[in-house]
This record gives structure tokens, sequence and C-alpha cells, in this order.
């Protein structure tokens, strides 16, 4: 098994764990901007970046569980 075909498999595991990992990063920088400067436009900007990555992260999350569901349909 190739690299390729390894990311392909897992390329929406992949993009989930890259989100937690700027979405992290992004908290601590928000956390230091927070005690330095307490609430400003910085913070606040940093705030809407990580609401947006929590959306893309839960939206993502969403679709793998969307994916996974089995139709049954049931006759009459």
């Amino acid at each position: 098994m190739n690299m390729t075909n390894t990311y392909k498999k897992n390329s929406k595991l992949f993009y989930i764990v890259f989100l937690l990992a700027i979405l992290s990063v992004i908290n601590t920088v928000e956390g230091y901007i927070y005690c330095k400067n307490g609430i400003d436009s910085i913070f606040f900007t940093l705030e809407g970046i990580s609401i947006v990555i929590s959306l893309l992260l839960l939206h993502s999350i969403w679709c793998i569980f969307d994916e996974g569901k089995c139709s049954t349909f049931r006759r009459h």
C-alpha cells in the first residue's frame, strides 16, 4: 500500500486532525493575547476564526456520521 492510497482512504480523518491542530494553536494564541492585552480587536478576530474552524470541524464530523448510515426500505 503506497502513501497516496493511504491518504485517499483516510483523507477526512487527516482533515479533522488538521482542523483540531489549527484550533488548538489558535486557542493557545488567543489565551496568550487575552492574558497580555485583555479583550481587544485581535482577540475578537481570533475568536471569530476559532468559531469558523469549530463549525467546519462539526460539519466534517457530521458528514462522516451521515455517510455511515444504512438505508432500510420497507415494503407496503
